[in-house]
């Protein structure tokens, strides 16, 4: 089984002020990278003002989305309070790779499945 190494890196990404000091924009969070035994590795971002989110970031020589090594790095997420993974495809957007279940009150509300690796 693989084990990872997780580096955790804060990042802030804002506009320059305009005359009145406010910002166009402001993205403030984390990346978290995932290294495993074999030097493949994955990033994750997470937003301070959406903890509860995380996108995973694939490229052609790391894990893949039905990989071992990113069901590990889900499970970190999943750990650290991260309720929903999501996964940029192409051009029309993030889509979840896993969601956590709703509690059996609320599924009996909302019978849609959640959407799991």
């Amino acid at each position: 089984m693989q084990t990872m190494e997780i580096r955790e890196e804060g990042f802030l990404d804002r506009s320059e002020p305009d005359a009145d000091g406010s910002n166009d924009y402001w993205y403030e969070g984390t990346y978290i990278t995932f290294t495993f035994d074999d030097g493949r590795s994955l990033r994750a971002r997470r937003y301070r003002d959406t903890p509860g989110e995380a996108a995973l970031f694939f490229n052609e020589v790391g894990p893949q989305e039905d990989d071992d090594e990113t069901r590990l790095a889900v499970e970190w997420l999943r750990q650290a309070g991260v309720s929903t993974a999501r996964v940029l495809e192409g051009m029309t957007g993030y889509r979840p790779i896993w969601q956590q279940r709703r509690p059996p009150s609320v599924a009996r509300k909302h019978p849609r499945p959640p959407t799991l690796l």
